[in-house]
């Protein structure tokens, strides 16, 4: 297994596929992290704040208490469910197609129609 990181606007995502994967592996696997985190944040530009909520970790949580069955994350204002066929990979250089991941590469990722804004950093 070997881990991308794919990022879109100011939203991180790690992504753990097998090591011969190819890029619609990365996408399923992309946009089920991403629906199972709440959803894709539509504008997420550095002015903004989003407020994380935090679970209350399970040896906190009373034992007499029914145990809750787990719920579908609820989508919050701005956010959508995503799937792999509306997701584009890409690279400053690369194409989808022309992708090559390894451990630890950095991916960029699109929803549906909207473009890429990929800038390299230049080398000092």
């Amino acid at each position: 297994m070997i881990t991308i990181k794919a990022k879109r606007q100011l939203q991180t995502v790690f992504v753990s596929v097998s090591e011969d994967c190819d890029a619609a592996e990365v996408k399923t696997r992309l946009a089920e992290m991403l629906n199972g985190s709440g959803g894709l944040v539509l504008e997420n530009k550095a002015d903004q704040v989003d407020e994380v909520e935090v679970p209350v970790p399970s040896f906190e949580v009373d034992s007499d208490s029914e145990a809750e069955e787990p719920q579908e994350p609820k989508l919050k204002e701005g956010r959508v469910q995503v799937d792999a066929e509306g997701l584009r990979l890409g690279t400053a250089d690369l194409s989808e197609q022309e992708l090559q991941f390894k451990d630890g590469g950095v991916v960029a990722f699109a929803w549906k129609n909207e473009p890429f804004n990929i800038t390299p950093l230049e080398s000092t």
